[in-house]
């Protein structure tokens, strides 16, 4: 019947059946096959994904991709998806990665085919994971900084973009520092160094944006936007906000959605608030024009997990910023935050699991924790086990308030590996679309290592 149709009809709908099922329509007679290995089919399919799960550099390079590439890569997700909800499933390969001294974070960029790696001085280490040599490192301080923290974001060139904070125990001075990570020609560059004496409250970076709170003279709470890049070392623009209205930034996360939005989370809730245009003022400068500003729409909820679990961003375009759907992950729950209307829409899940995280990383549709206290599986070999979710797959511009619960559906999974007598995990991270998992242990006979898992081939 689907041959009796026109040629261009008989391609637009099988671009819109599941991998699995194009495979299957690709096994039923000749001219079947020979539709399923058009280019437009698989394009189509690897886009849809993507759209799901997005990855600028695959997507910019998915015109120049051959069919079977675009085949394969498709395959390889649809097998990802499948693996990441099954129950105590054995990774495909562990590589280890050479760890030096004093690492507290590894975060593996977009693709899984990188990682950075974080000592406690901040000094940055950039290497492939299949390669097992470092191929640029960037040093930090000579000292051990206390309450490090570390995220990963998206450039304007989709770059990686490293966050890593820290304070400074002897002089009790707080220090931001944001990296370009470049996996074509390895390097690190130092984008930003910002240092102050007030408490640290929060950061993030996105696009061409940093965004850091901290209080003011009067206790006032503060962000301070602004613009990076290669472009900003001799100038600076940028605007400083007195946050109104809203029960305090400490343990909050912020994410930035766009030149002129952010989001702010915390053990309250959410609130959205406008960011005034950024002004260009030497770097020199120690004046500080206070802007006040107000939500522009809050939602009370009492969150568990501080500060929250926040999947990723990815700006459309400058002008557009984020327009997906934010999934917040807490305790047994998952919010679902409609940000591309306004006022925003929300939903929350409940999650079908019984054990918390103490270590957890949350991505656009997948998340991953491990738990100290979930008994390992009993073998021969000590075990270590990660648990896996799936969240609902939701198209952009979705009107969540009239989403059935149905389609809401939350699954889970758990990837189970060797490990050494006594080890924990310290860090966690993945990488979305190709299913890698990159943990630091620490214990066992190697006092601290990394390794990376993969759970398809």
């Amino acid at each position: 019947m689907l041959l009796q149709i026109p040629y261009d009809v008989q391609l637009q709908v099988l671009s819109w059946l599941s991998v699995a099922d194009i495979l299957s329509v690709g096994k039923t007679c000749r001219p079947l096959n020979s539709l399923t290995q058009n280019r437009a089919v698989w394009h189509q399919v690897l886009e849809r994904m993507l759209a799901m799960i997005p990855v600028p550099k695959l997507a910019r390079s998915c015109p120049s991709m051959s069919v079977p590439g675009l085949r394969e890569c498709a395959i390889r997700a649809a097998r990802l998806d499948a693996k990441w909800q099954r129950e105590n499933l054995a990774p495909v390969t562990v590589y280890s990665v050479p760890c030096p001294p004093n690492v507290y974070f590894a975060r593996l960029l977009a693709g899984g085919d990188w990682v950075a790696l974080v000592s406690s001085s901040a000094s940055v280490y950039l290497q492939e994971i299949t390669d097992g040599g470092v191929a640029a490192v960037r040093q930090g301080r000579s000292i051990e900084f206390q309450r490090l923290g570390c995220d990963l974001s998206l450039s304007a060139s989709a770059e990686t973009m490293l966050l890593v904070t820290g304070q400074n125990p002897e002089t009790e001075m707080n220090h931001i520092f944001l990296y370009q990570l470049n996996t074509d020609v390895p390097s690190i560059q130092l984008w930003e160094d910002v240092s102050f004496s007030d408490r640290f409250l929060s950061a993030a970076a996105a696009f061409d944006l940093l965004a850091f709170a901290c209080p003011g003279e009067e206790e006032e709470e503060l962000i301070t936007i602004r613009r990076v890049g290669p472009d900003m070392r001799d100038r600076r623009q940028q605007v400083i906000m007195e946050v109104e209205d809203f029960p305090g930034i400490e343990d909050s996360t912020i994410t930035l959605l766009s030149n002129n939005r952010l989001l702010i989370s915390n053990g309250f809730g959410f609130a959205l608030f406008p960011i005034p245009d950024l002004e260009t003022v030497e770097v020199d400068d120690t004046t500080e024009e206070i802007i006040s500003v107000h939500p522009l729409w809050s939602l009370q909820r009492d969150l568990t997990v501080f500060p929250p679990l926040v999947s990723p961003v990815v700006w459309e375009a400058r002008d557009k910023g984020h327009v997906r759907p934010v999934m917040v992950l807490d305790y047994h729950a998952l919010h679902i935050l409609d940000i591309a209307s306004f006022p925003p829409n929300h939903r929350v899940i409940p999650l079908p699991v019984r054990d918390d995280g103490d270590l957890t990383t949350v991505g656009f549709r997948r998340g991953v924790w491990w738990n100290s206290l979930d008994p390992s599986p009993e073998g021969r070999e000590p075990m270590m086990r990660l648990r896996t979710c799936t969240f609902p797959q939701l198209r952009r511009n979705i009107d969540l308030a009239r989403v059935s619960s149905g389609d809401f559906n939350v699954t889970t999974g758990s990837v189970i590996f060797p490990t050494h007598h006594d080890e924990t995990a310290e860090s966690l991270s993945f990488d979305e679309w190709t299913g890698r998992v990159c943990i630091i242990l620490k214990g066992g006979p190697d006092g601290r290592r990394a390794i990376v898992i993969n759970v398809v081939a």
